[in-house]
């Protein structure tokens, strides 16, 4: 009994040394960047191939916020186009899945097709590009909708 009353300071030093080198190793992990956001992405490839990785992460964003129920506004994704085709608004509503995020009021082409029973309001994906090639994918949560672009003030 003597044995086990003389090893438990030890022990506990042993425990507080442990908990000491993990909270020292996530310091450093997150000071260099370890735990990085992965919200910006670079895309490169043909007009289609982009277009529908694009639609794919307007309906990854509207899925985190609930299908457009969460009242908290969050930036998606940080696009950055390496590709010398325009993409435009119809190109990429083509590639959604209209019944899950309706888009009937493109700034380019005719997208009144894609529509949803679900939704009240059909125009849950407002496209305010104003550069090509770097845009940001965004739920706003007063409008409950997707925001590609950043809208100028």
């Amino acid at each position: 009994m003597k044995g086990i009353l003389e090893t438990i300071p030890e022990f506990f030093q042993i425990i507080a040394g442990i908990a000491v080198a993990l909270i020292l190793l996530l310091l450093v992990f997150q000071l260099t960047g370890g735990f990085k956001n992965s919200s910006e992405v670079n895309l490169s490839g043909d007009k289609q191939k982009i277009a529908s990785t694009i639609a794919n992460y307007i309906v990854t964003c509207w899925d985190q916020n609930r299908n457009g129920l969460s009242p908290k506004s969050s930036v998606c994704k940080n696009i950055n186009i390496i590709s010398n085709s325009t993409i435009t608004e119809f190109d990429v509503t083509k590639s959604l899945n209209c019944e899950n995020i309706p888009n009937n009021n493109c700034t380019s082409g005719d997208c009144s097709s894609c529509v949803s029973k679900r939704y009240p309001n059909q125009d849950k994906v407002k496209w305010y590009i104003t550069s090509d090639k770097n845009f940001t994918i965004s739920y706003d949560g007063y409008e409950r909708a997707i925001f590609v672009g950043t809208p100028e003030p």
